[in-house]
């Protein structure tokens, strides 16, 4: 009897949760400009990286960055814009900036790189930075 209950109560529970995916945004990258790095690292001391970001209507949002670690040296920075399906946007492009820190571990030179886009051949560009740590 009990293993009934807790089957029914199971199913009950999994088909109250709501699983639709709504497709009401959907996340799109944004070409990082005007980047400014340190000129040198601080072996476990927080460095300010910034970039500037250009947004192409109110459908847009700046989300977050996706920041990869390709290998021990190099770091990947892609910036990530939410944007909003189904609804009236401004037409107006909206202009912003975003700041993160990197916290050097171990003493080597780093490669930053930004991502700023697609080329005419639709591959991606990114524009890099080596650091040295000190």
């Amino acid at each position: 009897m009990i293993r009934i209950f807790t089957i029914l109560l199971t199913v009950t529970l999994v088909s109250a949760c709501n699983l639709d995916v709504s497709d009401d945004f959907y996340f799109e990258k944004v070409a990082a400009y005007n980047i400014q790095t340190p000129s040198n690292l601080h072996l476990d001391e927080n460095c300010e990286f910034t970039f500037e970001y250009h947004l192409p209507n109110g459908c847009y949002s700046f989300s977050d960055i996706e920041f990869l670690a390709v290998n021990d040296s190099v770091r990947v920075i892609t910036p990530f814009a939410k944007v909003q399906n189904n609804v009236n946007c401004t037409q107006a492009i909206i202009d912003g900036s975003y700041t993160f820190r990197f916290r050097p571990s171990t003493p080597k030179t780093y490669i930053f790189k930004f991502w700023t886009g697609i080329n005419s051949q639709g591959q991606n560009q990114y524009e890099e930075y080596e650091i040295e740590t000190e």
